[in-house]
């Protein structure tokens, strides 16, 4: 005979004879469990299956040739589990058993669910069959548990999965994570419960009123004779009896708090405040928009004449509509924004007025894009109103604008990637420049955007502004701006999503940005602790994220100058890893913007921290000569303040960048000296067009030559090179340029140096252009000629020493001398 119980007896059952419960694992995987007739029976799976011992003797029951039960150790020790686990992985990957590490691990270290999980998926593989679903419910914090039975904060915190991270900052990033989670679950729970609560005050306020009499049985009910009842009318007033007051005391329905707005009728007209005489914000917006729409008849005549003037016409702005053209909204709206004096301060009085301008304008931000110019009139609009309304009562803007405009702006804050920049002004136009202020608004925004990612990008988008306010200096320590700003960045650094990690070192790099070398101590002690999650960074291969990297990495480095040099100081260590970070990221084969946006970084360093040119010197002209033609020039030739701001990728995808002209900013001796060692140490034996160019500006701006034999013995390096150029027909041009400005340098100790170690080389290049060698690019005679003429006419030196090495060429090669037109000129 054969007795089916329900799960929940087979369950209590169980629990009496000490077997696990078939609600963790499904009864037929318990079934199964107890045929394979294991060791001991399996009670508690957390604790019971977390050294392998028992899944090994699942396994065995099945592939009894391959595993023997004596390579395993039954104890509870880690390194007994590892042990144990390493050793079952091995079968797995050999019989290709779909179990791996992230299987095995949570349930290694006793997480929770993990090992009834596990247990599942093998009776899954070793019977072929799918594990029967269990009953839903009971979750970590079911909704539909009491209040008081939900896991708390410090439950969670308690997770074996944080408390086993090696890491100090990862272990607490996720804690931190964790903590963001729980709060969400709360407010979660809370919107749940309303109704619940709502529905039982409402019955209980029921009850309380109308008493819920018990009905009389029937031997209650004692036969009796009904009179008729007569009633007589009372004439008294009967307004002020206690009775009366009662009951409408009681009838009388609850009172919500309500917020500034949501106590005013929509539909209802708007009720000036006491001692307020002036127009309503619609009538001052119809006087200014009338005459500007009346020499318009196309626009008139699609007007709907059921509605005012100023609603007919946001309806066809809205909807596009062919007569209003983005010059002619523009127009409208900044003739509005003329009046915005006289609307703030209706708007003030009558809040009403204030919701149904927002209502009526908002939704055109959205409309519009964001490089069209109704956009930013519109823009501008708002921002006037909320200027004029905090100067006059900062406390009612704000909570008018928290009340009714934060959440559609949070809305197309996060939806709008690209309008970000221009919207965060109109969030803090209405709220005052204080840091209590900011941070309210800061705490209002998380509360509408939910999803963490979304907040941190909004939050890059605001830091510019708090950086231009000076508050993230203010009020130093836990709690403040500069510590929330921070906070926020190490989550997102941590964040799987390159857009997100891009906003995280964004957020950093306005934190160290400041003027000129003086950034506030607070803020070199932020960006010191974020140091490590940098560094971890700097494999990252989405190219923003490296460019990010450098332009902080730079910028650290430029906030601590002293530290760099001297070893013996705190900072020296941690600055110091920065270095390799740039050398990696700043490689010739990165990215062509990568390269770009960093050597406009570095080139600040170089110049600031001389003691850097060796180690980043040949990294800086190495990726200076990697870049393409195209934008190695608009680095090396000065731009207008329109084309210094670049945006690399088309769309919202990538931020604004801001390129300089590096003949502006870099120690053009100290990299001549590099581009020495950069040639010698690569073994180059001819220049390219580019090696030239930079050399080129280099001595065009003037080198300040402080060590003569230093810049020598640089020179004498790149001579068979740069003399070799002379000949070359791809290069012969920018090199007789150089060769002139070095041979004929102010500096004359320098110029007759350069031109003594020059002669032997330039010997070669004679017997090269006028020998046999066909396979060579060799330039036209005349043009070589040509520079020989015109280097004598510039200095009787430079005329001694090549008279000196032509008659020597003369008379040691004689044949090719008679070949050459050298004649003509000595």
């Amino acid at each position: 005979v054969i007795i089916v119980l329900p799960v929940a007896i087979l369950a209590q059952v169980l629990g009496h004879v000490g077997i696990m419960s078939a609600s963790l694992v499904g009864r037929e995987v318990l079934v199964w469990l107890q045929g394979l007739d294991l060791s001991y029976a399996i009670k508690n799976p957390k604790r019971d299956i977390c050294n392998a011992w028992l899944v090994a003797e699942m396994f065995s029951r099945y592939y009894p040739h391959d595993i023997r039960m004596e390579a395993y150790d039954n104890g509870l020790s880690m390194e007994v589990r590892a042990n144990n686990w390493e050793f079952l992985y091995k079968f797995f990957l050999k019989k290709r058993i779909p179990i791996g590490k992230e299987d095995f691990d949570s349930v290694m270290h006793c997480a929770e669910g993990a090992a009834e999980a596990l247990i599942r998926k093998c009776y899954a593989i070793l019977t072929k069959r799918n594990a029967p679903k269990l009953q839903a419910g009971g979750g970590y914090n079911d909704p539909e548990q009491p209040a008081y039975t939900r896991a708390t904060a410090s439950t969670k915190l308690r997770n074996n999965e944080i408390a086993r991270v090696p890491d100090d900052l990862d272990r607490t990033i996720r804690a931190v994570m964790t903590l963001e989670r729980h709060e969400v679950e709360l407010a979660r729970n809370r919107r749940a419960d309303v109704s619940r609560i709502f529905q039982t005050s409402r019955t209980n306020n029921v009850a309380d009123l109308f008493p819920a009499t018990q009905a009389p049985t029937s031997q209650d009910v004692l036969p009796s004779e009904v009179r008729e009842v007569k009633v007589k009318t009372l004439q008294a007033d009967v307004a002020g009896l206690d009775t009366g007051h009662e009951v409408k005391r009681a009838i009388q329905p609850r009172q919500m708090r309500k917020c500034a707005v949501a106590a005013l009728d929509v539909n209802a007209p708007s009720t000036p405040g006491p001692g307020y005489a002036g127009k309503t914000a619609t009538e001052i917006m119809k006087t200014v928009v009338t005459p500007i729409l009346q020499e318009n008849d196309t626009v008139m005549k699609s007007m709907d004449p059921r509605k005012d003037i100023v609603t007919s016409f946001l309806e066809l702005a809205a909807a596009r509509s062919a007569g209003v053209t983005d010059a002619l909204s523009a127009r409208v709206f900044d003739a509005m924004g003329a009046k915005a004096t006289q609307l703030a301060e209706g708007m003030l009085k009558m809040p009403k007025e204030f919701y149904k301008v927002w209502n009526a304008v908002f939704p055109l931000l959205g409309t519009y894009s964001e490089t069209s110019p109704g956009f930013h009139s519109i823009v501008q609009l708002l921002c006037k109103l909320g200027r004029h309304m905090k100067e006059s009562d900062g406390p009612t803007t704000h909570q008018i604008f928290g009340d009714v405009a934060m959440g559609s702006l949070s809305s197309l804050l996060v939806s709008s990637p690209g309008k970000r920049e221009t919207l965060s002004e109109v969030l803090y136009s209405f709220c005052q420049d204080t840091t209590s202020q900011h941070l309210s608004v800061l705490r209002g925004l998380k509360e509408h955007v939910e999803d963490l990612p979304d907040y941190i990008c909004c939050l890059a988008s605001l830091i510019s502004l708090e950086a231009r306010m000076s508050l993230l200096d203010e009020n130093p320590g836990p709690g403040s701006m500069l510590d929330l700003y921070v906070y926020y960045s190490l989550i997102a650094l941590q964040n799987p999503q390159p857009k997100v990690r891009v906003a995280g070192l964004s957020i950093l790099n306005v934190i160290c940005q400041a003027a000129g070398m003086s950034v506030p101590p607070n803020r070199v002690d932020a960006m010191l602790s974020t140091i490590p999650a940098m560094v971890d960074l700097a494999s990252d291969t989405w190219w923003e994220v490296q460019a990010q990297l450098i332009q902080l990495s730079c910028r650290v480095l430029r906030a601590v100058p002293d530290a760099v040099v001297d070893d013996n100081s705190q900072m020296h260590r941690p600055v110091a890893r920065l270095v390799p970070v740039i050398q990696k990221l700043l490689s010739p084969s990165a990215s062509q913007n990568v390269l770009q946006i960093g050597l406009c970084s570095l080139v600040h360093v170089l110049k600031e921290i001389p003691a850097l040119l060796t180690d980043l010197g040949r990294v800086f002209l190495a990726a200076l000569l990697a870049q393409p033609v195209r934008m190695r020039r608009r680095l090396l030739t000065p731009v207008t303040e329109e084309e210094r701001h670049v945006a690399y990728v088309m769309g919202t995808a990538s931020r604004i960048y801001e390129e300089v002209c590096l003949p502006d900013h870099w120690p053009a001796g100290p990299l001549f000296l590099s581009l020495g060692d950069h040639v010698h140490m690569a073994g180059l034996t001819r220049l390219a067009a580019q090696h030239f160019e930079v050399l080129e500006i280099l001595f065009r701006d003037g080198i300040e030559i402080v060590d003569t034999n230093a810049f020598v013995e640089a020179y004498e390096r790149m001579r068979g090179p740069i003399i070799f150029g002379l000949i070359d027909a791809d290069v012969h041009h920018r090199a007789a340029a150089l060769v002139l400005q070095i041979w004929t340098h102010p500096n004359t100790v320098f110029a007759e140096e350069c031109l003594n170690v020059s002669k032997s080389v330039f010997g070669q290049i004679l017997r090269t252009i006028y020998g046999d060698n066909q396979e060579l690019n060799l330039v036209r005679e005349a043009d070589f000629l040509e520079f020989l003429s015109l280097a004598c006419d510039q200095s009787p030196a430079v005329a001694a020493a090549l008279r000196e090495r032509i008659a020597r060429f003369r008379t040691e090669n004689g044949l090719e001398y008679s070949r050459s037109s050298l004649g003509n000129i000595f």
